[in-house]
């Protein structure tokens, strides 16, 4: 069985999409797998360290014209057209040079290239969704023709694979059959082979002895919340006033946040970290009390959680979590057993579980540790990749009937 990947984005780009994409095609069987993806900075080395067969294709740039086309007439029959072309010609030859079995589609917006090149080769496909890009303002099903070109894409995968039960509502919203759509586990993506030398040395620059420290990691917008965080701190402070509270990221907020944080008069006890590469973010999960990020949903934009990775790093580091209550999210953290959903709208919810789990450390250490365990037992890429490739066997089993 050998599928191609049509993604729209992918490593070395960054994003949770990417990541999730990646994580699938490493932990399937070798060989089984190749993708198509658009070129982009620093994809040369990329592919050369990893093993997987990578097709680059320039799918995001034109010439003017084309330009025209996608972005013009094309988004004014539907936002998915302005993807359809390119795709369509980038991946035609390649399968009909190759024996490929099924097309996975990484992404909604792409749908409709995947689902003519399916029956034009007359083989299954399955696509991937999140949460925003199926529910975004930006791409309406009140347009014309948006509404039908989704469904009739969304409705004719053999399968549709969700990252959350939140995302699965808004899949049905599609008119998918509820048969076809198959919710897929997540896991985390850093190691937790963190050396105490590194967590020492990284205590020592932050100045964290005797600290009791709380974490975000994300993208400095208005979704992850960390705006709720700061308004929450003179609360978390006067009970615990040792709380160090550390921002991981950057982002259009930060200035915001940090007029925030002196508004609030905490700005001695928050921390902007800047961006941490990846590879080097474990001695902060390391150095960890509490991991906090309320994500919350902003529905005027369709900007909203579909899960978060990164309460899995966390909570494989045996850290609790605090999320919010909204999107997908209580797919990830579970109220009571890996750690807290608050109301994310809400500075005093946030207090005050931020503090519960400050206070006692017998309760967060029990969350972190479960957490911990349903990460190596169930929320982790072998199992997503198991549960991928057995939709796959039986979707090509139904065409072969």
């Amino acid at each position: 069985m050998r599928s191609l990947l049509m993604a729209l984005e992918f490593p070395p780009q960054i994003g949770g999409i990417q990541t999730i994409m990646y994580e699938i095609c490493t932990h399937l069987p070798r060989g089984e797998i190749e993708v198509l993806a658009p070129q982009t900075p620093g994809d040369e080395s990329f592919d050369a360290m990893c093993d997987l067969t990578v097709h680059r294709k320039n799918l995001h740039q034109g010439s003017p014209l084309t330009y025209l086309i996608d972005t013009g007439l094309g988004k004014l029959v539907s936002p998915l057209m302005s993807q359809f072309r390119r795709y369509i010609l980038a991946t035609t030859p390649l399968l009909a040079q190759n024996p490929f079995d099924l097309i996975q589609c990484s992404h909604f917006s792409i749908a409709p290239a995947a689902c003519v090149l399916s029956r034009r080769y007359g083989i299954p496909y399955v696509i991937y969704t999140y949460a925003q890009e199926i529910m975004s303002p930006h791409v309406p099903r009140s347009r014309p023709g948006t509404g039908l070109i989704g469904k009739w894409a969304m409705q004719h995968a053999h399968a549709v694979f969700t990252i959350s039960e939140f995302t699965r509502t808004q899949v049905l919203k599609w008119g998918v059959s509820p048969d076809k759509i198959v919710q897929i586990p997540l896991g985390p993506t850093q190691t937790t082979q963190v050396s105490r030398t590194e967590v020492g040395l990284l205590q020592k620059q932050l100045a964290l002895a005797g600290k009791r420290v709380i974490l975000t990691v994300g993208r400095l917008v208005e979704r992850k919340g960390q705006d709720m965080v700061l308004r929450a701190m003179p609360q978390i402070l006067a009970r615990v006033p040792n709380t160090v509270y550390l921002i991981a990221g950057t982002g259009p907020m930060e200035q915001l946040l940090r007029r925030i944080a002196a508004d609030q008069g905490v700005s001695d006890h928050v921390i902007f970290l800047g961006d941490i590469p990846h590879e080097r973010i474990g001695p902060y999960y390391a150095v960890t009390d509490v991991f906090l990020m309320p994500s919350r949903a902003i529905l005027r934009r369709g900007d909203v959680e579909g899960f978060g990775l990164v309460y899995l790093e966390a909570n494989a580091f045996a850290k609790p979590c605090i999320g919010g209550r909204e999107g997908g999210v209580p797919d990830a953290v579970l109220n009571g057993e890996t750690g807290l959903l608050v109301n994310p709208w809400s500075p005093d919810d946030i207090a005050q579980a931020t503090i519960h789990l400050l206070e006692d450390r017998a309760l967060a250490e029990r969350l972190g540790r479960t957490g911990q365990s349903r990460v190596q037992q169930e929320m982790n890429w072998s199992n997503t990749a198991q549960v991928v490739r057995r939709t796959l066997t039986h979707a090509l089993q139904e065409e072969n009937v």
